[in-house]
Formats: structure tokens, sequence, C-alpha cells
């Protein structure tokens, strides 16, 4: 499954988890079923207390100002093999949450 498919509107960030393997981001879609999206290859994140909070979209880009800034600090890697994933709120439409990685991930379901 890609980004893409998932239905991000009216879902949220339940949690996200950060570690040398990657970052795991636990989602809720508005049907309430739960996903892993586990990013390999992350650089940076930037978060907004999004946990708990309604999205309404994902953007993935391939020119961000945040993407820029976090590539001068790792000025070994090529800017051309990362994006940057962003979250908008659903009540301002401001993005609370971005990700700058590869595009490496795996979207799994979570059954409880």
């Amino acid at each position: 499954m890609q980004l893409n498919e998932l239905q991000i509107s009216d879902g949220k960030i339940l949690r996200f988890t950060s570690d040398l393997q990657g970052l795991n981001v636990v989602f809720q879609d508005w049907k309430e079923q739960k996903w892993s999206l586990l990013f390999y290859e992350v650089l940076a994140i930037q978060s907004f207390s999004v946990e708990g909070e309604e999205l309404s979209h994902l953007t993935i880009s391939k020119d961000d100002a945040f993407k820029t800034m976090t590539l001068d600090y790792f000025s070994d890697e090529d800017p051309k093999n990362f994006n940057c994933y962003s979250f908008s709120g659903v009540w301002n439409n401001n993005v609370i949450f971005k990700i700058v990685a590869k595009d490496h991930y795996v979207i799994e379901a979570i059954n409880e």
C-alpha cells in the first residue's frame, strides 16, 4: 500500500516513536482502523502537538523549506533521494507534522 492510498482525511495520529531503525507513526483512520506507518531512513521530524489531532490531508513534496533546512545538516546526502511528508490539521489546514525521509516505508493494518 502507498501513502496516497491511505484515507488521511478525518483520521488522526495517535502516537509516534523513533529509534535508529526508523519512525513508527500509529494512525487511526475515520473508520477507527489503526495503521502502522513505518518510515525508514528518516533524517528529521517536526511535530506541533500532533497526537490526537484530526487531519485533513497529506502532501508529499520534493521541494520544502523544512527539507532544505534539514539537508543543510546532512551535506553528504543527495536531496533528490528525500521527500517531505506533511500532515495538515483539519481545523486550520496548517501543517502539524513533517517527516523528511527517503521513499522507503511500510504500511500495515493493526488488528487488536
